[in-house]
């Protein structure tokens, strides 16, 4: 099996104003017996690749038959750096944010939340299945699926609950920042949102480049995930497209970004850019003065979710339910928290780090 640098693609001619970094050198190979998502044989355009797409929280995997699941909202407690609160809940969690002394999480196709120090999540609406969440002051913003699995909606609930409008888009992920704005993920591109009370409206489109030659094996089939820092949006894209984008606010394309890994989650901390990558049980971090990678850290099997908070990085690892601590400036590694379970996506808030956990009894 090749290396993931031999799949490294160079545009014909890059975007004026577009600095292109080639990936740092590596040797080692994506493990053995790994299974990436498949999706229809000859699948080649990016609304096929829908058809067997799910975001990476709620892919399937197999399970032993032997337990139960519990699934749980767990908070680490920054200080202690050991678990202070574990919320129950009646289906897996999947997605989490904070905002405002509130917690929001997804589960069971509802969208839940719960109010700081409260034991008891309160089920705010039936939305169906949600792909993302992201928080922005004392809103949250959800991409759902819509009617049917080929639509999309991207809407907004304030913390009290209230939903406000919603734009049609069917998006796999969602970021937003007070500089940067609210954005939303397709697999062809960015969307910006302009986001007033009670109301979402589209409001620029950034396309981002396929990969090149664009073939069966290279076709995008997911933006993965996006965050916000340093004054810029950066975008991750999947396994057969591991690339990472620089996107101004204004929608400028300003650095892509080869990737020497498959990536799954991306996080801003300590003026760095973070990727998780579970097939090689490693974060990678991106200087984001220069656009390059200056490190990999090794981390927990099943490197999963990812998120800066009080002064550290937090990395999950869903196959040996630990949370690392990394100090985002050294990227040494000063704590592994042990929390159980499979934890998945990571949120930072409301009194500490949050884990969307399905628990093993």
């Amino acid at each position: 099996m090749s290396t993931p640098c031999s799949r490294v693609r160079w545009p014909r001619s890059p975007t004026s104003g577009t600095t292109r970094v080639s990936p740092w050198s590596t040797t080692r190979a994506t493990r053995s017996g790994s299974q990436l998502p498949l999706r229809l044989a000859g699948a080649g355009s990016c609304s096929q690749s829908w058809l067997s797409w799910r975001p990476p929280s709620l892919r399937r995997e197999s399970l032993p038959r032997s337990g139960r699941m519990r699934p749980r909202p767990v908070r680490i407690d920054p200080s202690s750096r050991r678990v202070a609160q574990r919320l129950a809940t009646s289906a897996a969690p999947t997605h989490v944010a904070a905002s405002a002394g509130q917690l929001w999480f997804s589960a069971g196709d509802s969208l839940w939340r719960a109010g700081s120090g409260s034991e008891t999540p309160v089920r705010v609406d039936a939305a169906g299945p949600i792909y993302d969440l992201a928080a922005l002051g004392d809103v949250v913003f959800v991409a759902r699926e819509g009617r049917s699995f080929f639509e999309g909606v991207v809407g907004s609930y304030s913390s009290d609950g209230f939903r406000g409008d919603g734009v049609p888009l069917k998006a796999c992920s969602l970021a937003a920042g007070p500089s940067v704005g609210v954005w939303a993920a397709d697999c062809r591109g960015v969307h910006r949102l302009e986001a007033t009370p009670g109301r979402l409206q589209l409001h620029r489109y950034v396309s981002i480049p396929p990969a090149f030659p664009e073939t069966s094996a290279t076709t995008r089939w997911c933006l993965c995930d996006m965050a916000t820092g340093a004054g810029a949006l950066w975008v991750v894209g999947d396994p057969d497209d591991p690339r990472l984008w620089r996107i101004a606010p204004s929608g400028r394309i300003m650095a892509e970004i080869d990737l020497p890994v498959a990536p799954r989650s991306i996080a801003v901390a300590g003026g760095s850019v973070w990727i998780t990558a579970p097939l090689d049980d490693v974060v990678l971090q991106v200087d984001a003065a220069t656009n390059r990678i200056v490190r990999r850290v090794a981390v927990g099997r099943g490197a999963a979710g990812v998120v800066g908070g009080a002064g550290a990085l937090w990395v999950a690892s869903q196959l040996d339910g630990t949370v690392t601590r990394i100090d985002p400036v050294t990227g040494r590694v000063t704590d592994r928290i042990h929390i159980g379970g499979r934890p998945g996506e990571l949120a930072f808030g409301d009194g500490g780090v949050w884990a969307a956990v399905d628990e093993r009894s």
